[in-house]
């Protein structure tokens, strides 16, 4: 759908819905899951990304049937919508109680990621010259002629299930190593090639239960980070992954009292607003989903 993600003035929204049963809004033109209805290229995720908007990703179904989370069917409310939508992963440290303020502030810090499939733990760990950067929801400050490296954890499942695993940018993308059966995946960016936002983007083959119906033109599912935004920093600066906690949590997002007419809304503070199953996991040995 057509969006203008030019009026934003000071003020956005911390996540963007990137996938759900009418498609991939990531790229146009998407090769994997493209919208069934006519997309706008300027009005893409990536566009937005581009323009400097610090957006965390998340993602639903959008079914009209009460059952918010089933990926694996069509919309039998709307049963020509052609996919079965996403869920949003919400990361939250070992320890952190599950409470509505707690899912809030994992959105607002970027500690969510979208899976269009299986809930695959992901564990990110950023670094540079061996000093760790913070994990999902980082913003890691790096020093000024330094590599920006990344070491992703996957439980044994997770891991077995992945085709390819890559890190996206606005103009390139750079392929993580391993794949090994030891669980750990790795990429190193050069200085000179680092790039204004990141996320990670695994490929999962089954990424469904046998026998799941959920539309697209193949058997494959994604898994998509919410993006870090690296900054450089002098290297008297020292080292820092803006995090806010074990999990890696980022500073979030700004916000400021908004100029753009009615184009903006007030932050939310509370009420019924989440609309979308969130599957949650901790660091560490113990999960919990809601």
């Amino acid at each position: 759908m057509e969006t203008d993600w030019t009026c934003h003035e000071d003020r956005w929204s911390p996540a963007v819905e990137i996938y759900s049963k009418h498609g991939n809004s990531l790229v146009h033109p998407a090769e994997w899951d493209p919208p069934w209805s006519p997309t706008v290229p300027a009005s893409t995720v990536h566009a937005a990304l581009d323009l400097g908007l610090p957006m965390g990703f998340v993602g639903g179904t959008d079914t009209h049937d009460s059952r918010p989370g089933s990926v694996c069917q069509l919309d039998p409310e709307a049963p020509d919508h052609p996919y079965g939508g996403s869920l949003t992963v919400a990361v939250l440290p070992e320890g952190e109680s599950l409470s509505r303020t707690s899912l809030y502030q994992a959105i607002v810090d970027h500690r969510t990621y979208v899976t269009t499939g299986r809930l695959v733990p992901v564990d990110m760990a950023w670094s540079s010259q061996d000093l760790p950067l913070g994990g999902h929801g980082a913003r890691p400050q790096v020093p000024e002629g330094q590599d920006l490296d990344l070491v992703v954890r996957l439980t044994e499942e997770g891991d077995g299930s992945v085709v390819s695993a890559r890190l996206v940018g606005p103009e390139s993308t750079w392929d993580l190593t391993g794949g090994d059966g030891s669980g750990e995946r790795r990429v190193s960016i050069p200085s000179e090639d680092l790039p204004a936002w990141l996320y990670l983007d695994l490929t999962l083959d089954p990424g469904q239960p046998e026998g799941c119906e959920d539309g697209g033109g193949d058997a494959l599912e994604h898994v998509w980070t919410s993006p870090v935004w690296p900054v450089v920093v002098p290297p008297e600066a020292g080292h820092s992954g803006d995090s806010g906690g074990d999990s890696g949590t980022g500073q979030g997002v700004e916000t400021a009292e908004g100029r753009c007419g009615g184009c903006s809304s007030p932050p939310v503070t509370g009420g019924p607003w989440v609309v979308f199953l969130l599957a949650l996991w901790r660091r560490g040995p113990r999960r919990q989903a809601a």
